[in-house]
């Protein structure tokens, strides 16, 4: 499943299309999933068409610390890492909030695994963990 601590490793009762057809594409299910998050202004770009498909999310993040600013603008970019149809599909991502305290200096990586179980079963794993890109602050 790759590096990062597991968010989610669970099996949905669904074939691997239907799970990547939700969250992998623009629609009232995504959409909610972002609303609960407390994400607004979400435009979602459609996957491109490219030998590395890839698709940008922006949005904006509403943060409950007691300092720092009270929401960030979010900037993800996801790219599929492999798709066998019906049967997998791994999705990574970065997503930089540059308007956060010292948010140049790292970036949200994740890695989404969808695996096909049965006929009507597939496994899901996600994971993430945070890439300093100039060392930590």
């Amino acid at each position: 499943y790759g590096s990062g601590k597991v968010l989610l490793d669970s099996d949905f009762p669904c074939s691997v299309e239907y799970l990547c057809k939700m969250i992998f594409t623009d629609n009232a299910f995504f959409r909610e999933i972002y609303k609960e998050r407390n994400c607004s202004e979400l435009v979602i770009s459609d996957w491109s068409k490219d030998a590395k498909p890839e698709r940008k999310l922006t949005y904006v993040l509403a943060l409950n610390y007691s300092i720092g600013p009270k929401s960030a603008r979010a900037f993800d970019t996801q790219w599929e890492l492999s798709r066998v149809p019906g049967a997998s599909r791994v999705v990574e991502g970065e997503v930089m909030t540059p308007s956060v305290p010292y948010g140049d200096n790292f970036h949200t990586f994740s890695r989404y695994c969808v695996t096909r179980v049965s006929r009507t079963t597939c496994h899901v794993s996600i994971t993430a963990e945070v890439r300093y890109r100039k060392g930590v602050p």
